[in-house]
């Protein structure tokens, strides 16, 4: 299920732990990172860095990828956050 990243560390927070947040390189990494921590009964905070995006964007020089790659590639990883998270069982947020 698809929540706010608040929610995830308000319960965090509540309960006394830490809670990690992964960078995204690929959609392939998204739905891995999604099923692991299915297997793990653990909320997932999924995120993408600004280099990882013009990656997704199709940037071969990802490190000086241009704004529209960088958006392209934002949308990519929205995506497939949503793809993989909207009918997961645990909270994911991006």
């Amino acid at each position: 299920m698809l929540v706010p990243m608040r929610a995830i560390l308000e319960a965090a927070d509540k309960h006394r732990y830490g809670q990690g947040a992964f960078n995204m390189n690929s959609v392939g990494q998204v739905e891995a990172a999604v099923r692991i921590h299915e297997l793990l009964d653990s909320p997932a905070i999924l995120q993408g860095a600004e280099a990882s995006n013009a990656y997704l964007g199709g940037a071969a020089d990802f490190m000086h990828g241009s704004i529209e790659e960088k958006q392209k590639g934002a949308k990519v990883l929205g995506d497939a956050v949503k793809r993989y998270g909207a009918d997961s069982p645990i909270p994911v947020a991006l």
